[in-house]
């Protein structure tokens, strides 16, 4: 499919759940901040991670999607 592909951006995700994750929609990359996406593959230590709110869903990339990161 990439060959007949045309355009300024185009973002690909396959996902993999780690167990425990919801399996819906909602957990689909990729996660959306304003004009920024994420679609990450693999695995994140939530004990690592600072407290996330307002995040998309509740598997490891939309966490990180949802962080406050500086500009």
């Amino acid at each position: 499919m990439a060959p007949s592909l045309s355009s300024g951006c185009v973002v690909a995700a396959v996902r993999s759940a780690t167990a425990g994750m919801p399996i819906e929609e909602s957990a689909a990359a990729p996660f959306t901040d304003g004009r920024v996406l994420l679609s990450h593959n693999g695995r994140v230590d939530r004990a690592v991670l600072p407290p996330v709110r307002d995040a998309e869903s509740t598997v490891d990339s939309a966490l990180l999607a949802a962080l406050d990161v500086p500009d």
